[in-house]
């Protein structure tokens, strides 16, 4: 083989390395930004992240008249081997070897040290009798063919694909970034509503005070502490709230969504505590406010009740001074017993009155149990 083909070696050996530099940079740029990962929320780690994908996007330009020049010398090393067998090893190697290449276009195996490897046994190949370079010619063929497998037209097309996957890449997550940025701080404004709702329904409810179970002191607490209607409206908040989060977990599952799931769930857990304890405490003033209506006729049927009571115990007390009543002793044993139903009824009647008006006594004098056990006769 012609001399002008050894000519041509160095720049082969010159052209792989530049393309395993410029390839691996290109698949260590790729692992690294599908590592990144942003705190979803957060605007300034989003702005941050922003930034660094701008100065990776201006770097990569930086490097575009690298990836220019490897196609530029692909093109004239394979103009430049005026030898037609060598060019024809080098045209069929590019088209039957190089789709059997292993590695993965901005993938993460390589075979760069292929080049290297070869680079040194084809120096200890070469014969230097002063400024002459021979090569043996199954040798030199050997050399060609293996080195042709990383050069030429299918090797630059993936190169540039892996160049245009990078930089695909590098925009969609920077839109991606900026669309975070707007439905983030979308997020945080409706976190900051229904955070001062929560507080104002909070404030309402620890003002409201223990006071007199009068008919008017509880009528005036039911209408100062009706929030049910007011936690209708502000749930309007809160669901805003928590559909914009469910928008930003849905949308950015890949990155950190931790703070947006923490605080979602710190603020419905809250609400939700608000509205049974706003809910228990009208329950309570509604059921007081009946308990108080009643009162009055609980108070009539003891009246009643007391005035029959009245009439049993004189009953008894003039049956108790009958003559000869202590020689009856059987009389006797039944007068004891209806004194004692008497007093057993009175005391338990007076609990429940004096219950009436306590909202957690169920009991009152209303209860048929409260009636004489027997009719004054």
């Amino acid at each position: 083989m012609p001399s002008s083909l050894l000519l041509e070696v160095p720049a082969l050996a010159d052209f792989n390395r530049a393309w395993t530099e410029l390839t691996d940079w290109l698949s260590l740029l790729d692992r690294v930004l599908k590592s990144q990962r942003v705190m979803v929320g957060d605007l300034e780690d989003i702005n941050e992240m922003i930034i660094k994908q701008k100065a990776t996007l201006q770097d990569l330009e930086q490097r575009r008249p690298q990836l220019e020049e490897l196609i530029t010398a692909a093109q004239n090393l394979k103009n430049k081997t005026s030898n037609q067998e060598a060019r024809t090893v080098i045209t069929d190697r590019i088209k039957g070897e190089v789709t059997n290449h292993s590695e993965k276009v901005g993938g993460d195996h390589y075979e760069s040290d292929r080049v290297q490897n070869l680079e040194f046994p084809l120096k200890r190949q070469l014969i230097v009798e002063g400024s002459a370079v021979r090569l043996l010619p199954t040798e030199l063929q050997a050399a060609v063919a293996k080195i042709s497998r990383l050069i030429g037209a299918r090797m630059v097309e993936r190169i540039q694909s892996q160049w245009d996957e990078v930089q695909e890449h590098l925009q969609n997550r920077r839109q991606q970034l900026n669309e975070m940025l707007k439905d983030s701080t979308q997020w945080l404004e409706a976190k900051e509503e229904a955070e001062q709702v929560l507080g104002q329904a909070r404030a309402k409810y620890e003002s409201w005070k223990e006071g007199p179970y009068t008919m008017d002191a509880v009528q005036k607490k039911i209408t100062e502490t009706k929030l049910a209607k007011d936690l209708r409206q502000w749930q309007i908040n809160v669901d805003v709230a928590n559909d914009l989060a469910l928008k930003l977990l849905r949308d950015y599952s890949a990155d950190d969504t931790r703070k947006v799931h923490m605080i979602t769930e710190n603020i419905n857990a809250s609400w939700g505590n608000i509205q049974k304890r706003v809910s228990e405490r009208e329950a309570a003033l509604e059921e007081t406010h009946r308990l108080l209506q009643q009162f009055p006729l609980d108070l009539e049927k003891f009246l009643a009740w007391l005035t029959e009571a009245e009439t049993t115990a004189n009953v008894l007390q003039n049956a108790t001074h009958k003559e000869r009543l202590l020689e009856d002793s059987k009389g006797v044993r039944e007068l004891m017993k209806q004194w004692q139903a008497l007093y057993r009824y009175s005391d338990s009647c007076s609990y429940r009155l004096s219950s009436s008006s306590d909202p957690s006594c169920p009991e009152r004098c209303s209860n048929p149990s409260c009636r004489l056990p027997f009719q004054a006769k």
